[in-house]
């Protein structure tokens, strides 16, 4: 049979030929009715391919680039795989009495399972360091952009006092300059998360690519938080600095 995670995607697999994975054709530039030339063990092996299959390999169940008619593998040494469940209390007796059968191999695949996530988790780690040393380059560069502009902000804000201008007026302004830097930023960020997500689903893992929409709500929202915060605070001045001080500077 062509097996659970398989898919016939044409020919007719139950023909005295090979059955190759679709993604391994396309990359050979094979096509059904070319010929293959198999060294097994010394013996050569021409066969016809004759059907072309669609392996999901997230499916965790035994699949294969090639298969061939069982006519053709008779008189070669076989092996064969199945799969069982073992409770972790009964590990021990298992692998005890499976000790017997030297020809016999075992696979844990919950050991494989822990070690690939300790792995993913490390990684996480370091893409987190990554990131946060990321925003605090950011966050000093908007510091240095603020505080090089700093004395144009203080005489802005100080003639907009002088022509009437409440300080929550020249705070809201402040604000809306910030925020708007802060949006576009989200924006750019949710954006290039997204499209990294896309090259990873696609090209690495061989998935379906999926829409994450809360990144496009959160990207900018913290955006706006973060940059107003800082602008703000390195702007504190223009705010508590009396205008005619200013003034008589100018």
């Amino acid at each position: 049979s062509i097996g659970k995670g398989s898919e016939l995607v044409s020919g007719d697999f139950g023909a005295e030929g090979l059955s190759i994975e679709e993604r391994v054709m396309h990359e050979a530039k094979l096509s059904i009715g070319d010929k293959l030339t198999i060294d097994i063990g010394g013996n050569v092996v021409t066969l016809p391919i004759t059907s072309v299959r669609k392996v999901d390999w997230g499916s965790m169940q035994p699949n294969f680039y090639l298969i061939l008619p069982k006519a053709a593998l008779t008189g070669y040494p076989a092996n064969f795989v199945s799969s069982v469940f073992i409770s972790n209390d009964k590990a021990q007796p298992f692998y005890k009495a499976m000790s017997e059968f030297p020809t016999v191999s075992l696979l844990n695949v919950g050991d494989l399972l822990t070690q690939i996530q300790m792995v993913i988790g490390q990684l996480s780690q370091a893409i987190q360091l990554v990131l946060f040393c990321i925003l605090s380059a950011g966050g000093l560069v908007l510091l240095a952009s603020v505080r090089s502009t700093l004395e144009e902000r203080l005489e802005e804000g100080a003639l907009l006092r002088v022509l009437g201008a409440r300080k929550a007026l020249v705070q809201q302004a402040l604000f809306v300059e910030f925020g708007a830097l802060g949006l576009f930023s989200g924006v750019i960020a949710a954006a290039g998360a997204e499209a990294c997500l896309y090259g990873l689903q696609t090209f690495l893992f061989q998935a379906q690519a999926s829409w994450h929409p809360l990144l496009w709500g959160l990207g900018p929202l913290i955006g706006v938080t973060i940059i107003s915060a800082i602008g703000l605070f390195a702007s504190r001045k223009v705010l508590s600095v009396p205008p005619m001080h200013l003034l008589r500077d100018v």
